[in-house]
Order: C-alpha cells, then sequence, then structure tokens
C-alpha cells in the first residue's frame, strides 16, 4: 500500500474516533444533565409531598402528627446530606445547615426511629454560636435551657 493510502486511513480512522469522542462526550453530558434535573425533580416532588402531608395533618387539629413528620424529615435529611463522605470533607454551606440541625437537636431530640443514625452524623458538626441561627431557633435553644 502506499503512503498516501495508509494516511489517508489514518486520518480517517482518527476522524472516526474523534466524533464518537465527541458524540459520547455529548450524550454522557446530557444524561448527566437530564440525571441532576430528575433528582432535582424528585426532591421538589417529596418537599411538596412532605409539605401537603404536614399542611392536611395542621387542618385536621393533628399538630402532634405534622411535627413528629417534619421531625422525621429533618432526620431523613441530616442522614442523606453526607453521602457517605466524613463530615469533615463536606462543603461549608452543608456544615452550616447541618450546624444548625445539630442545635435544633440538642433542644429537641424526639426518640424517632432513625434520631440515632441521625445524631451520629450531627455529633461530628461543629456546633453553631447560637446568635447566628433564625430568632425562632434561638428562642427553641433558649427555652430547651441549652
Amino acid at each position: 500500500m502506499g503512503k498516501g493510502i495508509v494516511m489517508k486511513r489514518s486520518v480517517f480512522a482518527f476522524l472516526i474516533g474523534f466524533v464518537g469522542f465527541a458524540v459520547g462526550t455529548l450524550i454522557g453530558f446530557h444524561a448527566g444533565q437530564g440525571s441532576s434535573l430528575r433528582y432535582l425533580e424528585m426532591e421538589v416532588m417529596g418537599t411538596l409531598a412532605l409539605h401537603i402531608e404536614v399542611l392536611s395533618r395542621l387542618r385536621t387539629g393533628n399538630e402532634v402528627g405534622a411535627i413528629e413528620e417534619l421531625e422525621m424529615s429533618v432526620n431523613r435529611a441530616v442522614i442523606t446530606m453526607p453521602q457517605n463522605r466524613p463530615v469533615s470533607e463536606l462543603p461549608e454551606r452543608i456544615k452550616k445547615i447541618l450546624g444548625l440541625a445539630k442545635l435544633y437537636r440538642t433542644a429537641y431530640n424526639p426518640e424517632l426511629a432513625d434520631a440515632q443514625t441521625a445524631w451520629s452524623v450531627l455529633e461530628e458538626v461543629p456546633t453553631r454560636p447560637v446568635p447566628t441561627c433564625s430568632p425562632a431557633l434561638q428562642e427553641v435553644v433558649q427555652s430547651a435551657g441549652r
């Protein structure tokens, strides 16, 4: 075979490989975006369902059930948020919100099924100073005597 034919085949093979790589990358990127959007959609759907349940319980006079539902939701979020990473490796924004959860849980830590698992995550979180949180949380912490 002549050098020209070998060169043309090499260029053609390179172009085919490059196009395949580019198409695969675009498909992967698009799939990744779609996956992220599905997770966001699922999170919003779950939050909406929780709000509907809590509001329904409140409107029917079941305040205890509404609070219990929210308490379980806090525990699930605390357990899920680290995604099996040590707290020390979490971004500051996540540590900050977990710090608020820890403040709340020091005041109120109901005996729910997943309370111990949630507390094991919160034990690693630095404690936030009370004045840095909302007035409502400050009042909750102060009324609990902590």
